[in-house]
């Protein structure tokens, strides 16, 4: 299976949703704050443009080998947040990069303990295993996070 720019960005967009769905849970579960519903779905939009179309063109031109681009995606999900924060949450620039930084660290550290359980890897070429490769990836982050809200809430 040869990837193109779209189909990339189109594969990208539930992974996204399952982060930005686990960023809003480890920032309720490090502030205590929900988030005003119908600001944080707008932002959902920009936060994952601004994710998805990078890592899309990084994926097929297999720039990820070189860990500087998975770096500048890191950053880009924490100025994403950070942003989305900012709007969604009214705080200010200061407490809106501080929360989304701590977010999405807390998501990068669950998204890898998620391959902890991994027996072997997935050849994304092969249309079966990339399909197991979205569902166990989604799962793993949503399931890792709601876990870690229920031990912050004890």
């Amino acid at each position: 299976m040869e990837y193109t720019f779209g189909s990339a960005l189109l594969l990208n967009i539930p992974l996204v949703l399952a982060e930005y769905k686990c960023c809003i849970l480890l920032t309720f579960a490090l502030t205590k704050k929900t988030l005003q519903g119908k600001r944080v779905c707008f932002m959902f939009i920009p936060y994952s443009l601004l994710i998805i179309i990078p890592a899309s063109l990084f994926f097929v031109q297999s720039l990820f080998e070189n860990v500087i681009f998975v770096i500048i995606v890191s950053y880009l999900e924490t100025a994403g947040w950070t942003i989305a924060l900012k709007v969604s949450g009214r705080e200010t620039w200061e407490r809106s990069l501080v929360t989304g930084a701590m977010a999405v660290f807390l998501y990068g550290v669950l998204d890898e303990l998620g391959g902890f359980f991994l027996q072997n890897n997935f050849n994304l070429k092969i249309p079966r295993e990339l399909l197991l490769y979205m569902v166990s990836t989604m799962a793993a982050i949503l399931v890792s996070g709601k876990l870690l809200l229920f031990c912050c809430r004890l």
